[in-house]
């Protein structure tokens, strides 16, 4: 049976119906497992939560295929000299990867909200083929969709890597709620480079693990980034608070260095693997347990547009519209469902509109709950 570990504060924010629930994976890092309901969310305290299973996990790969692999990084990616470039320069490659799957590939809570099924629940497969068809199609889904399949495609490609859990910014010491791989052994022997797959985070190269205190700070969606060590292979992304500004989330831990202050948005934990199991585990969860689950009472997208060619969020009706400075070029309430579904079809027309209403049916039945 797993240890249910309580959570002694609310999470603001981003998760105001419900609080996360979390059991040990390893000991030490405790991650998903459910989150409690609205009445359990009053007490501040998490003591049970009424959809928690034990899941069984039998799966060790993704279900990728080398041919699948090549076919998305020629077609898809839009690289098909992939193969002369790893000859040339595999960390080049590897950059043009990132970066062409951050301008391709959203992430969204569509799948979650249009696949509230239980037949997962009793197939573990399914739920991975699912996914990959999901990531194949460019429909995506949430940050373990992307990281689990990028991994399995770097993995035909010849990278050796592993997927290591994160710590979410909303959250102080709980990880494994996010998720991100690394490659090992790629310019010399021990070498270590974290490759965030999201696309909610500006960085479009995979970063090396070999600074001593921090990276070099680089700029993305108009702010300005760094990564600072912090023992046992813990690496910290941070936000650098300009002057006269205060930092975005009560919350988060704030790292002093230079007479500057970084506001930290994730912990990586980059020497621990966290395996496959715990992709479907918490993807089980989010997609059939709907009480108390943000995933499901939130229909949204992030993602870069090639239809206008800008970066666009969908929160429920409000839909944002940014440069790739971060400039907001439009920001707007839509009015109805037609509008949202005709401006999301318009803008990411992977999703036909019929998929769009059943999210948004399924969205308000689940805030019923």
């Amino acid at each position: 049976m797993s240890t249910i570990h309580r959570i002694s504060r609310l999470v603001r924010g981003r998760c105001s119906s419900g609080l996360y629930i979390y059991k040990s994976l390893d000991g030490s890092s405790p991650h998903i497992v459910g989150l409690a309901s609205d009445k359990q969310r009053g007490r501040g305290l998490a003591t049970r939560c009424t959809n928690i299973r034990q899941i069984s996990t039998s799966v060790n790969e993704f279900p990728l295929s080398r041919e699948e692999a090549i076919t998305f990084v020629s077609n898809t990616l839009e690289i098909p000299n992939f193969r002369e470039l790893m000859e040339q320069d595999k960390l080049a490659l590897l950059n043009r990867l990132v970066e062409r799957l951050k301008y391709t590939i959203p992430i969204t809570t569509v799948t979650v909200l249009s696949q509230c099924n239980d037949q997962y629940k009793k197939d573990e497969m399914l739920l991975l083929e699912h996914c990959k068809r999901d990531m194949l199609s460019t429909r995506s889904g949430q940050c373990y969709w992307i990281t689990s399949f990028f991994n399995a495609l770097l993995k035909h490609l010849q990278y050796d890597t592993t997927v290591c859990g994160a710590g979410d910014k909303y959250i102080s010491g709980v990880f494994n709620v996010h998720s991100a791989v690394v490659v090992h052994n790629l310019v010399a022997n021990g070498s270590r480079h974290l490759v965030e797959c999201s696309p909610l985070f500006p960085v479009f190269r995979a970063v090396p693990l070999d600074f001593d205190e921090h990276s070099d700070s680089f700029t993305g969606f108009g702010k300005k980034w760094k990564y600072f060590h912090s023992g046992d292979g813990l690496i910290k992304y941070c936000n650098l608070i300009e002057k006269g500004k205060k930092k975005t989330f009560q919350l988060t831990e704030i790292v002093e260095h230079g007479g500057k202050q970084w506001e930290v948005f994730m912990d990586y934990r980059t020497r621990r693997n966290i395996p496959l199991s715990n992709f479907t585990e918490s993807s089980l969860l989010m997609m059939t347990s709907p009480l108390g689950n943000v995933f499901q009472k939130n229909l949204r997208i992030h993602g870069f547009s090639r239809v206008i060619e800008e970066w666009v969020t969908i929160m429920n009706e409000k839909v944002e519209i940014k440069d790739g400075n971060g400039v907001v070029l439009e920001s707007v309430i839509v009015s109805s469902a037609k509008e949202l579904i005709n401006r999301w079809t318009a803008y990411f027309p992977q999703y036909p509109g019929t998929l769009i209403e059943t999210c948004l049916k399924n969205r308000d039945i689940n805030r019923l709950r």
